[in-house]
Protein backbone atom coordinates (compact mmCIF):
# COMPACT_ATOMS: atom_id res chain seq x y z
CA UNK A 1 0.00 0.00 0.00
CA UNK A 2 1.33 3.60 -1.04
CA UNK A 3 2.47 5.27 2.04
CA UNK A 4 0.12 8.26 3.48
CA UNK A 5 1.73 11.90 4.05
CA UNK A 6 -0.26 14.14 5.75
CA UNK A 7 1.13 18.23 4.43
CA UNK A 8 0.04 21.01 6.78
CA UNK A 9 -0.74 23.98 5.36
CA UNK A 10 0.18 27.20 8.02
CA UNK A 11 -0.22 30.04 5.88
CA UNK A 12 -1.23 33.81 6.86
CA UNK A 13 -0.63 36.65 5.20
CA UNK A 14 -0.30 40.34 7.00
CA UNK A 15 -3.74 41.40 7.67
CA UNK A 16 -3.98 44.86 5.90
CA UNK A 17 -4.95 48.09 8.12
CA UNK A 18 -8.57 50.44 7.49
CA UNK A 19 -5.64 52.38 5.59
CA UNK A 20 -7.65 55.53 4.08
CA UNK A 21 -6.76 58.00 1.03
CA UNK A 22 -5.87 60.54 4.28
CA UNK A 23 -3.56 58.36 5.95
CA UNK A 24 0.12 59.23 5.54
CA UNK A 25 1.97 56.84 8.15
CA UNK A 26 3.35 54.21 5.82
CA UNK A 27 1.63 51.66 8.50
CA UNK A 28 -0.14 49.40 5.87
CA UNK A 29 -0.15 46.09 7.79
CA UNK A 30 -1.94 45.28 11.82
CA UNK A 31 0.59 43.67 13.94
CA UNK A 32 -2.84 43.15 16.25
CA UNK A 33 -4.65 41.28 13.91
CA UNK A 34 -1.68 39.35 13.02
CA UNK A 35 -0.39 38.95 16.95
CA UNK A 36 -4.18 37.69 17.78
CA UNK A 37 -4.17 34.99 14.63
CA UNK A 38 -0.92 33.52 15.57
CA UNK A 39 -2.80 33.21 19.87
CA UNK A 40 -5.75 31.54 17.69
CA UNK A 41 -4.44 29.28 15.43
CA UNK A 42 -0.97 28.91 16.05
CA UNK A 43 -0.75 28.46 19.75
CA UNK A 44 -4.50 26.92 19.70
CA UNK A 45 -4.27 24.59 16.88
CA UNK A 46 -0.71 23.98 14.61
CA UNK A 47 1.53 24.02 18.34
CA UNK A 48 -0.09 21.32 19.85
CA UNK A 49 -0.68 19.08 16.97
CA UNK A 50 3.36 20.02 16.61
CA UNK A 51 4.07 18.99 19.68
CA UNK A 52 1.72 15.80 19.05
CA UNK A 53 3.50 14.80 16.14
CA UNK A 54 6.83 15.37 18.32
CA UNK A 55 5.37 12.67 21.00
CA UNK A 56 4.82 10.55 18.03
CA UNK A 57 7.83 10.39 16.39
CA UNK A 58 9.82 9.54 19.27
CA UNK A 59 7.87 6.62 19.91
CA UNK A 60 8.35 5.87 16.07
CA UNK A 61 10.50 7.04 14.16
CA UNK A 62 10.49 5.06 11.52
CA UNK A 63 7.06 5.27 10.98
CA UNK A 64 5.71 8.81 11.22
CA UNK A 65 6.83 11.82 9.81
CA UNK A 66 5.14 14.72 7.66
CA UNK A 67 5.58 17.57 5.67
CA UNK A 68 5.51 21.33 6.57
CA UNK A 69 4.17 24.22 3.20
CA UNK A 70 4.06 27.35 5.43
CA UNK A 71 5.01 30.56 3.22
CA UNK A 72 7.63 32.77 4.43
CA UNK A 73 4.98 35.78 5.09
CA UNK A 74 3.65 33.20 7.94
CA UNK A 75 7.10 32.26 8.98
CA UNK A 76 7.76 36.47 9.74
CA UNK A 77 4.57 36.36 12.12
CA UNK A 78 6.16 33.43 13.69
CA UNK A 79 9.39 34.56 14.21
CA UNK A 80 7.81 37.84 16.01
CA UNK A 81 4.51 36.23 17.49
CA UNK A 82 5.03 32.75 18.06
CA UNK A 83 8.55 31.91 18.50
CA UNK A 84 8.05 28.60 20.21
CA UNK A 85 6.25 27.80 17.25
CA UNK A 86 9.68 28.10 15.30
CA UNK A 87 11.17 26.07 18.19
CA UNK A 88 9.14 23.28 17.61
CA UNK A 89 9.39 23.04 14.11
CA UNK A 90 13.27 23.16 14.31
CA UNK A 91 12.67 19.93 17.22
CA UNK A 92 10.37 18.10 14.30
CA UNK A 93 12.76 18.94 11.46
CA UNK A 94 16.18 17.79 13.99
CA UNK A 95 14.00 14.67 14.17
CA UNK A 96 14.82 13.54 10.62
CA UNK A 97 10.99 12.87 9.95
CA UNK A 98 9.81 16.43 8.47
CA UNK A 99 10.45 18.17 5.83
CA UNK A 100 9.72 21.42 4.42
CA UNK A 101 8.03 22.25 1.02
CA UNK A 102 9.11 25.45 -1.01
CA UNK A 103 6.61 28.12 -2.32
CA UNK A 104 6.88 31.59 -3.08
CA UNK A 105 7.62 34.19 -0.42
CA UNK A 106 4.66 36.17 0.04
CA UNK A 107 2.10 33.75 -1.59
CA UNK A 108 2.77 35.75 -4.46
CA UNK A 109 0.16 35.80 -7.62
CA UNK A 110 3.06 37.10 -9.76
CA UNK A 111 3.73 34.01 -11.58
CA UNK A 112 1.97 34.38 -14.65
CA UNK A 113 3.05 38.01 -14.98
CA UNK A 114 6.34 38.71 -13.61
CA UNK A 115 8.24 35.30 -14.00
CA UNK A 116 11.69 37.09 -12.70
CA UNK A 117 9.82 38.35 -9.66
CA UNK A 118 8.27 34.79 -8.77
CA UNK A 119 11.46 33.49 -9.03
CA UNK A 120 13.03 35.63 -6.49
CA UNK A 121 10.49 34.86 -4.13
CA UNK A 122 11.08 31.62 -4.62
CA UNK A 123 14.83 32.10 -3.20
CA UNK A 124 13.99 34.05 -0.81
CA UNK A 125 11.67 31.37 0.74
CA UNK A 126 14.64 29.03 0.18
CA UNK A 127 17.19 31.16 1.97
CA UNK A 128 14.35 31.70 5.35
CA UNK A 129 13.94 28.07 5.66
CA UNK A 130 17.79 27.52 5.39
CA UNK A 131 18.39 30.31 7.69
CA UNK A 132 15.60 28.87 10.29
CA UNK A 133 15.84 25.39 10.35
CA UNK A 134 19.15 24.48 8.15
CA UNK A 135 17.43 22.61 5.54
CA UNK A 136 16.87 23.38 1.32
CA UNK A 137 13.51 21.79 0.26
CA UNK A 138 13.36 19.20 -2.50
CA UNK A 139 10.09 19.83 -3.55
CA UNK A 140 7.89 22.81 -4.84
CA UNK A 141 4.31 24.17 -4.49
CA UNK A 142 3.34 26.98 -6.18
CA UNK A 143 0.99 29.26 -5.11
CA UNK A 144 -2.56 27.98 -4.11
CA UNK A 145 -1.54 24.47 -5.90
CA UNK A 146 -1.94 24.95 -9.56
CA UNK A 147 -0.55 23.18 -11.66
CA UNK A 148 1.15 25.03 -14.94
CA UNK A 149 3.55 24.84 -17.47
CA UNK A 150 5.36 28.15 -16.06
CA UNK A 151 5.05 26.93 -12.63
CA UNK A 152 6.74 23.66 -13.99
CA UNK A 153 9.37 25.34 -15.15
CA UNK A 154 10.22 27.87 -12.15
CA UNK A 155 10.23 24.56 -10.24
CA UNK A 156 13.47 23.19 -12.59
CA UNK A 157 14.96 26.50 -12.95
CA UNK A 158 15.31 26.78 -9.18
CA UNK A 159 16.40 23.43 -8.53
CA UNK A 160 13.74 21.38 -7.13
CA UNK A 161 13.06 17.72 -8.08
CA UNK A 162 9.47 17.34 -6.88
CA UNK A 163 6.31 19.00 -7.53
CA UNK A 164 3.51 19.49 -4.95
CA UNK A 165 0.18 20.06 -6.87
CA UNK A 166 -4.07 19.45 -6.43
CA UNK A 167 -4.88 16.62 -7.47
CA UNK A 168 -7.13 16.77 -10.60
CA UNK A 169 -8.01 15.07 -14.00
CA UNK A 170 -4.35 16.88 -15.59
CA UNK A 171 -2.46 15.41 -12.98
CA UNK A 172 -3.90 11.98 -12.90
CA UNK A 173 -3.24 11.95 -17.46
CA UNK A 174 0.36 13.71 -17.27
CA UNK A 175 0.91 10.30 -14.74
CA UNK A 176 -0.68 8.17 -17.31
CA UNK A 177 1.54 9.32 -19.98
CA UNK A 178 4.65 9.44 -18.08
CA UNK A 179 8.39 7.15 -18.51
CA UNK A 180 11.21 7.27 -16.46
CA UNK A 181 13.59 8.70 -18.24
CA UNK A 182 17.60 8.51 -17.71
CA UNK A 183 18.78 10.13 -20.67
CA UNK A 184 21.40 12.80 -19.87
CA UNK A 185 20.63 16.23 -20.61
CA UNK A 186 16.83 15.85 -19.67
CA UNK A 187 15.21 17.46 -17.44
CA UNK A 188 13.02 15.44 -15.04
CA UNK A 189 10.61 16.31 -12.06
CA UNK A 190 8.67 14.23 -9.38
CA UNK A 191 4.98 15.12 -9.00
CA UNK A 192 2.75 14.47 -6.26
CA UNK A 193 -0.62 15.02 -6.29
CA UNK A 194 -2.34 16.59 -2.88
CA UNK A 195 -5.79 15.39 -2.04
CA UNK A 196 -7.54 18.43 -0.22
CA UNK A 197 -10.62 16.83 -0.66
CA UNK A 198 -9.76 14.02 2.15
CA UNK A 199 -9.12 17.31 4.70
CA UNK A 200 -12.51 17.17 5.74
CA UNK A 201 -12.38 13.95 6.38
CA UNK A 202 -9.01 13.67 8.32
CA UNK A 203 -10.17 16.18 10.69
CA UNK A 204 -13.58 15.12 11.10
CA UNK A 205 -14.90 12.56 13.94
CA UNK A 206 -13.11 9.77 14.70
CA UNK A 207 -16.29 8.76 17.23
CA UNK A 208 -19.87 8.39 17.16
CA UNK A 209 -22.12 10.87 19.62
CA UNK A 210 -22.21 7.70 21.79
CA UNK A 211 -18.74 7.57 21.93
CA UNK A 212 -18.21 4.27 19.97
CA UNK A 213 -14.87 4.21 17.83
CA UNK A 214 -15.58 4.86 14.09
CA UNK A 215 -13.09 3.25 10.76
CA UNK A 216 -14.84 5.53 8.24
CA UNK A 217 -11.48 7.67 7.86
CA UNK A 218 -9.19 5.04 8.27
CA UNK A 219 -11.10 3.08 5.34
CA UNK A 220 -11.40 5.93 3.15
CA UNK A 221 -7.65 6.43 3.51
CA UNK A 222 -6.65 3.16 3.20
CA UNK A 223 -8.41 3.15 0.22
CA UNK A 224 -7.29 6.51 -1.94
CA UNK A 225 -3.99 4.86 -0.83
CA UNK A 226 -4.17 1.53 -2.35
CA UNK A 227 -5.33 3.24 -5.78
CA UNK A 228 -1.73 4.80 -6.15
CA UNK A 229 1.41 2.85 -6.90
CA UNK A 230 3.26 1.48 -4.15
CA UNK A 231 6.02 3.98 -4.10
CA UNK A 232 3.39 7.06 -5.07
CA UNK A 233 2.48 8.31 -1.78
CA UNK A 234 -0.61 10.08 -0.74
CA UNK A 235 -0.25 13.12 0.35
CA UNK A 236 -2.85 14.90 2.33
CA UNK A 237 -2.91 18.55 2.42
CA UNK A 238 -4.56 19.82 5.72
CA UNK A 239 -5.32 23.61 5.75
CA UNK A 240 -5.80 25.47 8.99
CA UNK A 241 -9.14 24.71 10.65
CA UNK A 242 -12.28 27.06 9.90
CA UNK A 243 -13.74 28.54 13.39
CA UNK A 244 -16.59 25.74 13.69
CA UNK A 245 -13.60 22.77 13.32
CA UNK A 246 -11.58 24.65 15.94
CA UNK A 247 -15.56 24.50 18.18
CA UNK A 248 -15.41 20.54 17.61
CA UNK A 249 -11.85 19.91 18.02
CA UNK A 250 -11.71 21.99 21.16
CA UNK A 251 -14.77 19.22 22.53
CA UNK A 252 -13.63 16.26 24.70
CA UNK A 253 -12.40 13.74 22.00
CA UNK A 254 -14.70 10.84 22.82
CA UNK A 255 -17.57 13.40 21.32
CA UNK A 256 -15.79 15.53 19.12
CA UNK A 257 -13.31 15.82 16.31
CA UNK A 258 -9.49 14.21 16.96
CA UNK A 259 -6.38 16.06 15.82
CA UNK A 260 -4.42 14.59 12.91
CA UNK A 261 -1.84 13.56 15.07
CA UNK A 262 -4.21 11.11 16.70
CA UNK A 263 -5.69 9.72 13.60
CA UNK A 264 -2.00 8.63 12.40
CA UNK A 265 -1.47 7.24 15.45
CA UNK A 266 -4.47 5.13 15.76
CA UNK A 267 -5.37 4.23 12.00
CA UNK A 268 -1.19 2.99 12.23
CA UNK A 269 -2.88 0.95 15.37
CA UNK A 270 -5.65 -0.83 13.40
CA UNK A 271 -4.17 -0.97 9.87
CA UNK A 272 -0.35 -1.65 9.93
CA UNK A 273 -0.15 -1.58 6.53
CA UNK A 274 -0.66 2.42 6.42
CA UNK A 275 2.27 4.12 6.95
CA UNK A 276 2.63 7.82 7.58
CA UNK A 277 6.50 8.26 5.59
CA UNK A 278 7.75 7.64 2.93
CA UNK A 279 11.24 5.69 2.92
CA UNK A 280 14.15 8.49 2.97
CA UNK A 281 12.10 11.78 3.09
CA UNK A 282 8.46 12.14 4.06
CA UNK A 283 7.48 13.51 0.45
CA UNK A 284 10.16 10.05 -1.18
CA UNK A 285 12.25 11.22 -4.28
CA UNK A 286 12.55 10.02 -6.84
CA UNK A 287 9.40 8.44 -8.02
CA UNK A 288 7.52 8.42 -11.25
CA UNK A 289 8.82 11.27 -13.59
CA UNK A 290 8.12 12.97 -16.31
CA UNK A 291 10.03 15.15 -19.01
CA UNK A 292 8.79 18.96 -18.46
CA UNK A 293 11.09 20.15 -21.41
CA UNK A 294 10.13 22.07 -24.16
CA UNK A 295 7.66 19.34 -25.93
CA UNK A 296 5.61 18.66 -22.68
CA UNK A 297 1.73 19.13 -22.99
CA UNK A 298 0.69 22.84 -21.17
CA UNK A 299 -1.17 21.73 -18.55
CA UNK A 300 -3.32 24.60 -17.04
CA UNK A 301 -5.49 24.23 -14.01
CA UNK A 302 -7.83 27.19 -13.40
CA UNK A 303 -6.30 29.51 -10.81
CA UNK A 304 -8.12 29.48 -7.09
CA UNK A 305 -8.54 33.40 -7.42
CA UNK A 306 -11.61 34.69 -9.77
CA UNK A 307 -11.22 37.57 -12.36
CA UNK A 308 -14.17 40.14 -11.42
CA UNK A 309 -12.89 43.49 -12.06
CA UNK A 310 -11.93 44.71 -8.72
CA UNK A 311 -9.78 41.59 -8.71
CA UNK A 312 -8.23 42.07 -12.31
CA UNK A 313 -7.51 45.69 -11.38
CA UNK A 314 -5.73 45.60 -8.19
CA UNK A 315 -3.77 43.20 -9.53
CA UNK A 316 -2.50 45.51 -12.47
CA UNK A 317 -1.76 47.78 -10.23
CA UNK A 318 -0.07 46.22 -7.55
CA UNK A 319 2.17 44.46 -10.15
CA UNK A 320 2.69 47.68 -12.13
CA UNK A 321 4.23 49.37 -8.84
CA UNK A 322 6.82 46.74 -8.93
CA UNK A 323 9.23 49.07 -10.96
CA UNK A 324 9.09 52.32 -8.85
CA UNK A 325 9.39 49.76 -5.61
CA UNK A 326 13.15 48.31 -7.28
CA UNK A 327 13.81 52.16 -8.24
CA UNK A 328 13.50 53.59 -4.78
CA UNK A 329 16.60 51.83 -3.64
CA UNK A 330 14.48 51.15 -0.20
CA UNK A 331 14.63 47.41 1.29
CA UNK A 332 11.68 48.59 3.47
CA UNK A 333 9.12 49.52 0.21
CA UNK A 334 10.55 46.43 -1.62
CA UNK A 335 9.30 44.14 1.07
CA UNK A 336 6.05 46.18 1.42
CA UNK A 337 5.35 45.98 -2.17
CA UNK A 338 6.47 41.98 -2.31
CA UNK A 339 4.15 41.94 0.80
CA UNK A 340 1.04 43.35 -1.36
CA UNK A 341 0.77 40.87 -4.17
CA UNK A 342 -0.42 37.84 -1.46
CA UNK A 343 -2.75 36.03 -3.64
CA UNK A 344 -5.06 36.28 -0.21
CA UNK A 345 -5.73 39.55 -0.80
CA UNK A 346 -7.35 38.98 -4.57
CA UNK A 347 -9.00 36.56 -2.86
CA UNK A 348 -10.72 38.30 -0.24
CA UNK A 349 -12.04 40.40 -3.27
CA UNK A 350 -13.76 37.85 -5.08
CA UNK A 351 -17.50 38.05 -5.44
CA UNK A 352 -17.73 34.86 -3.36
CA UNK A 353 -14.34 34.93 -0.63
CA UNK A 354 -13.73 31.43 -0.09
CA UNK A 355 -12.01 29.92 2.55
CA UNK A 356 -8.86 30.93 2.30
CA UNK A 357 -9.43 34.55 1.94
CA UNK A 358 -7.89 36.26 4.46
CA UNK A 359 -8.24 38.04 6.86
CA UNK A 360 -10.90 35.21 7.36
CA UNK A 361 -12.36 37.25 10.33
CA UNK A 362 -11.95 40.40 8.46
CA UNK A 363 -14.17 39.49 5.25
CA UNK A 364 -17.05 38.55 7.83
CA UNK A 365 -16.50 42.23 8.77
CA UNK A 366 -16.21 44.48 5.48
CA UNK A 367 -17.33 43.56 1.67
CA UNK A 368 -15.39 43.01 -1.13
CA UNK A 369 -15.30 46.29 -2.46
CA UNK A 370 -14.53 47.72 0.73
CA UNK A 371 -11.44 45.53 1.00
CA UNK A 372 -10.70 46.44 -2.81
CA UNK A 373 -10.28 50.21 -1.43
CA UNK A 374 -8.96 49.46 1.82
CA UNK A 375 -6.19 47.49 -0.42
CA UNK A 376 -5.94 50.61 -3.37
CA UNK A 377 -5.06 53.12 -1.10
CA UNK A 378 -2.08 51.40 0.32
CA UNK A 379 -1.16 51.06 -3.26
CA UNK A 380 -1.34 54.65 -4.06
CA UNK A 381 0.32 55.73 -0.92
CA UNK A 382 3.37 53.62 -1.23
CA UNK A 383 3.27 54.64 -5.06
CA UNK A 384 3.73 58.11 -3.52
CA UNK A 385 6.20 57.32 -1.24
CA UNK A 386 8.25 55.16 -3.79
CA UNK A 387 7.99 58.30 -6.25
CA UNK A 388 9.26 60.66 -3.52
CA UNK A 389 12.26 58.51 -2.36
CA UNK A 390 13.46 58.11 -6.10
CA UNK A 391 12.86 61.64 -6.87
CA UNK A 392 14.89 62.57 -3.72
CA UNK A 393 18.14 60.48 -4.75
CA UNK A 394 18.39 62.01 -8.15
Amino acid sequence: MAPIVFCFVVHHPWPLRAYTTFDRSGRYFDESAARAWCRSSIEGHHLPIANELLALIAKAPTRFGASYLISGVCLEQLQAFCPQMIDALRKLHDTGCIDFVAESYHHSFALGSDQDEFCEQVALHRELLHELFGTTPRVFCPTDRVLSSPAVAIAQATNHAGFLCQSCDNTRSLHAETTNRDNAGESSLAIFEGESQLDRLVCGSLYTSDGARTTHLEEKLASAASRRPSNDPLVVMLDSPTAEEKTARSMPSSHGAASPVQLMAETSALADAIVFKSAGMCLALPLTTTSCGADSPDIQVPPAVGGNRLQIDAADAILKLGAAARESGSDALLACWRRLQCADYLAAMGDQPTKSSLPQELSKKIGNYDYYIRAMNIVEDLARRCKQLADSSR
